[in-house]
């Protein structure tokens, strides 16, 4: 078992722990964990949804899908189902289509929530997740606002798609009628999706970055 000690009393240590260590010290921050446990587990939810879909378009048991797409992620998993319609020369579903396309926008969101964290700062109305400590780049700094608010769209986001990519899967298909399936398709066309992705041409903000 690796054992890592910290000599509390070196300055640079207690500095190096306030750096890593965030942790919920008003109800402010208990309400952006909250809501991030919320998103954490609707995204796993509409990710199994795409992987069942995968499976089914391959037409592979249960068993051998779990073998055969061991590691893969859920980029790749939505590039492979468009593969197959491109190969097969199908077009793919318009509201299919726009669910997968929201999907990978979240999906870059919560990659960069894991593995940058986000930080509110005094006077900030909404935390940011920003990557200027993995990057030396000016033109690779991205700066993306996140709040209780905006994960909990994203959640209801990623409600709507779990139900447009659930409705094309085998199983529901074989319970619904084509009438009952375009109906279905119609009213999910007309649910909006809530989350955009603000644009990072912005940043310019005397670069709060720049002060931590």
């Amino acid at each position: 078992m690796l054992s890592i000690r910290f000599n509390t009393s070196s300055r640079f240590s207690l500095s190096f722990l306030e750096s890593v260590m965030v942790l919920p010290e008003s109800e402010e921050l208990s309400g952006y964990y909250m809501a991030l446990g919320e998103f954490v587990s609707a995204f796993s939810e509409a990710e199994f949804m795409v992987q069942l879909l995968l499976w089914q378009r391959c037409k592979i048991d249960y068993t051998t899908s779990l073998v055969f797409f061991r590691g893969m992620g859920l980029k790749q998993q939505i590039d492979a189902i468009r593969a197959i319609h491109k190969e097969h020369q199908t077009d793919i579903d318009p509201v299919l289509d726009e669910a997968l396309s929201q999907l990978v926008v979240i999906l870059g969101v919560r990659n960069d929530i894991l593995h940058f964290g986000f930080h509110l700062q005094e006077g900030d109305e909404v935390a940011y997740v920003r990557n200027h400590k993995r990057t030396q780049d000016p033109k690779k700094i991205k700066e993306i606002p996140i709040s209780p608010k905006i994960l909990r769209d994203m959640v209801l986001d990623l409600s709507k798609i779990n139900y447009r990519v659930g409705l094309f899967t085998d199983l529901t298909l074989a319970e619904l009628d084509t009438k009952t399936f375009e109906e279905q398709k119609k009213n999910l066309s007309r649910i909006p999706f809530l989350y955009k992705l603000p644009s990072q041409e912005k940043k310019s903000r005397k670069n709060r970055h720049t002060k931590k």
